[in-house]
Order: C-alpha cells, then structure tokens, then sequence
C-alpha cells in the first residue's frame, strides 16, 4: 500500500480555503461571480425560482467514544425520540431498515443512519439540521455517552435565500453553534471551505467534543438501557438564538411549499421493514474492531441528469413505485448484495438507503430540469473507487459532478490512490465523452487526524467525425482526429517507441496524474 501525503496542500495553490470564525469574516452575501452556482452572490443569479428544490444536502455526523455508555449506545433512543430529532430538523421518518450494525431510516428529506456510537444525518431542501444537535446531546448525554466528534458539511446552495434560519450562510451557521447554550461548551471546532469560491465549493464544520457538559461515565456492565421520553426536548432555543441576525430571513419560501409540492406517499411503518439475520456476536465484535480506525464516506454530487434518466423519477407521469424506478434505473448493481430501501415520491422524486453488514449507501434524486440534482454516497470501504464512480456516472450520467472524500488518517493511508487524483473519468458506458477535471482541493485536520478532499468534474463529449473537405490534389488534409482515431494512432506510436502498450503504462493511462497530484504519493 502506498502511503498518501497531505503535506502540499497549501494555501498558495488549488487547494483548501480556512475560514476563521473570530479571525476572518467570510461574508457569502457580498461575493460576486459570473458562475450561477455562487452561494450568496451579489449578482442574485440565483434567485428563488417557485416550485424548485434544493438537491444538495446538509450532512451533520457525530460520532462518540466507543464502550463508553449504555449498551448498544444511539440505538437504544426511541421512534418518539428519533421524531422529535426529525421535526427539529424538519423532516419526517418514512420507513427503516436494520442490520447488526445499524438502522437506516429513509426521510421525507434525505437519510438518518444510526449506529452504536455514530449518527450521520442527511437532509435536503429546507431543513433546519443543525437545530437537532441540542437534542441529540441531551438523549446521549441520559445515556452516559462521552462526545468524541462533530462533523457539518454541504455544498453551497443553489438557492440560498430560500433558506431557513441558520443556514442563511455558512458565517451564520458557526455562529449558531458558537452562541447556542447548550453547544459553545460543548463543540471546539473549525470551519473550511473546500473548492473556487467562485464555483463549486464545500463548506466542512469539524469539532473535538469537550466533556464539560457530560456525565461521568460509568462501566457499561453496571448498567441498562435508558428509556427516554421524548417530551424531555422541546426543541426550544436560547435568547441569543432568537435575537439580533438570527431572524428568518425566508419569509419568501417555506417548508409548507415544499410539502406540497412533493407530497410523501410512502407510509411510516409501524416497525422495522427490513432486519439482517443475527451473526455471531464474537464475529461481530472482531468485523467492528478490524474496521475501526478505517471509516471514510465518498459522495458524488451529481447536476443536470440525463433527460432520459430524469424521466424515470417522475412518478406523477410514468406511475413507477420506488422499487421499480430502483430496478429500471439500475441502482441495485451500484450496492451488490444490499438490501434496497427506496421511496418514490409524487410527482417527482426518489430516495434509497441500502445496507450491508456495517455499510450504508444511499442516492437522492430531485429531477427537474430546473434544479436536476443527484446524490450518491457510500461508507464503503473499497481500495479503488474509480470503478464505482464509473458506474455511479453511467447510471445517472450528469452533466457535471462533485466528488468528495472524509475520512480519518488510517483510511485515507490505506488507499493506494484516491479518487479525485483521477484527472479524467473515461470509459463509461452510454457516454461518448469523458468527464475532466477542473478544480482539486484537500485539507489535513491536523487536531481531528481527518482528511477532507474534493474535486469538480464536467463532461466532454468527444469531438464528432468531421465533414469531407475539398482540396487540391496531392495537398495534405488537416482536419481534427476523431477522438477514437487519435487514441488508437497514439496507441500504435507509443507501443513503436517504447515497447509497452499504452493501456498498461502507468505514466500515460486514463487516470494520468498531474505533477501536483504525483507529489502527493510517497
């Protein structure tokens, strides 16, 4: 295995942007830019746009110090508790999913996933995740469990003022978290921003948890499950929070409209929809100890779908359930072995959470062509991913997508090469193009021992085969090369000079790296 080195990233070249809270006052609202997807442009490209829907998702992931609490930890909170998490956050449970790991609740918006002494949280459109956080720390806290993480993170929106109150932007948010009563003694942390602020970029939330507000913890044999009750949190807030720059400022755009507008027509379960056989405990705790220390999430956040691929998550036109807009679109293969946990919604939409032993992936589709947007994420531990990235592109085929990777030293050590290193993304099945990379950015969180990484991507269509031009006799035609005539002329020279087929040279394949990116594997 090939050890990856962070140590070049740095702020003079393409890499991460660290906003300081305190230190330097990163003001989204007056960035001005030519590129729509600018969060808080000045140029206001990005108006709301009526009966639109904001795709990308917050994700908020808390992890805590594992034998430390009630047995079997997070998962021993209640569906009472777990709809009190949900409507802090305004969303709602519509069914789960369960392995000997962890439970897979798919939302009105995105996926909750809950393992012994790990919480991650996705949701789209206007939700309002980071106000369950208070909650979450007040059910584990009853619990005896010791805080070791936090991790926030999203894209910048499309339509920023559609949001509600904290995540106007991402200055606001820190400020949330800094001023909230129940969290500044808690959370230490940093944010960043990964990416052209001009563009696509990443806004990433990282915080060592402090044990000044925890309960001192007790061995876990001494003890049983807590049984809360979920009136325990009114989700209330402090005065600080509800003074001064913390007013709504979306007055214009409510959540109502975005019920309306995707009514949810899959019914909340009563019970579990799916539950993986029982394994033997020993081999269970011998999977989960071999893994830890190697956790990494990769995501793909896909814009503007295929026309043809979008037509599939139109339920108000095509009358496909989930399952079977699961099995035309071909998601299953993209999680061999998963058990499949999908909803279909009216008129338009899709989301799915799979799960396998200890590992989850989960896709969310919004499908207008105004705001056409796909997610795919994974825990997967894999040692390459380009090849599920190809499959992840030919089942959705975007115009445009961004990849990233988090995850702790260990993980991000094992990989012999890491995704975004990948200049170009070839090959793909229904495409005649490849998808080349514009942007790359990492940073190392010395403190936490986590890496975070992004890339943006576009999609090239290969030049098409030129008309016959007229010329005089015996003059030379100069005209451009189909792309698969130019590759195979190269294929014929390089194996002339050099003796090796190009396919099998590492120097000049597909996944060619650049200069930068070379450095960065020792």
């Amino acid at each position: 295995m090939s050890h990856l080195d962070f140590s070049n990233c740095n702020p003079n070249g393409n890499t991460t942007h660290e906003w300081e809270y305190g230190t330097y006052e990163f003001d989204e609202q007056n960035l001005s830019s030519a590129n729509s997807t600018t969060e808080e442009s000045s140029t206001n490209d990005n108006e709301y746009i009526p009966g639109t829907f904001e795709g990308p998702e917050k994700t908020l992931e808390v992890i805590y110090k594992a034998g430390i609490g009630a047995p079997n930890g997070l998962r021993n909170m209640t569906r009472d508790q777990l709809d009190t998490l949900c409507t802090a956050a305004k969303c709602t449970i519509l069914s789960v999913a369960s392995t000997d790991y962890l439970d897979a609740y798919v939302l009105s918006e995105s996926s909750l996933f809950v393992y012994e002494y790990r919480l991650i949280m996705k949701t789209c459109g206007t939700t309002t995740l980071l106000r369950c956080l208070s909650t979450l720390f007040e059910y584990s806290d009853k619990l005896d469990m010791q805080l070791s993480w936090v991790g926030y993170s999203r894209k910048n929106f499309l339509f920023p003022s559609a949001q509600l109150w904290p995540h106007v932007n991402f200055g606001e948010e820190m400020r949330y978290i800094e001023q909230h009563e129940a969290l500044q003694q808690r959370l230490r942390g940093d944010g960043h921003i990964l990416g052209p602020v001009t563009g696509d970029h990443w806004f990433v939330y990282v915080a060592e948890g402090s044990p000044v507000a925890s309960k001192t913890a007790t061995p876990m044999a001494s003890r049983s499950p807590a049984v809360l009750s979920a009136s325990t949190s009114t989700g209330d807030f402090s005065q600080a929070e509800r003074s001064g720059s913390a007013t709504p400022t979306s007055d214009n755009h409510t959540d109502e409209e975005d019920t309306e507008r995707r009514a949810r027509t899959k019914p909340v379960p009563s019970r579990s929809l799916y539950r993986a056989p029982t394994i033997n405990t020993a081999a269970l705790a011998q999977a989960a100890q071999e893994r830890a220390g190697t956790y990494r999430t990769v995501n793909l956040m896909m814009f503007d779908m295929h026309p043809d691929v979008a037509a599939t998550f139109f339920q108000g036109t095509n009358g496909l359930t989930g399952k079977q807009m699961t099995a035309k679109a071909g998601i299953q293969e993209l999680c061999p072995g998963a058990y499949v946990d999908e909803a279909a919604f009216t008129p338009c939409g899709y989301s799915m959470n799979a799960v396998k032993d200890n590992e989850y992936s989960t896709i969310h589709i919004t499908p207008e062509a105004e705001c056409s947007y796909c997610s795919f994420e994974t825990n997967a531990q894999l040692e390459d991913y380009a090849p599920l990235v190809r499959k992840v592109l030919a089942t959705f085929r975007p115009q445009r997508f961004v990849l990233t990777m988090f995850g702790d030293d260990t993980a991000i050590d094992n990989l012999t090469r890491l995704p975004t290193q990948n200049r170009t993304y070839g090959d793909i099945d229904q495409l005649d193009g490849v998808y080349q990379r514009s942007s790359s950015t990492c940073t190392n969180l010395e403190s936490q021992r986590q890496h975070c990484v992004m890339a943006c991507y576009s999609y090239l269509p290969f030049d098409p085969l030129p008309l016959p031009v007229a010329t005089p006799l015996f003059a030379p035609v100069v005209a451009p090369l189909r792309a698969d005539v130019a590759d195979k002329c190269a294929e014929g020279l390089h194996k002339a000079m050099t003796g090796c087929d190009l396919s099998e040279c590492q120097l000049l394949n597909e996944t060619e790296d650049d200069e930068e990116q070379k450095e960065m594997i020792q």
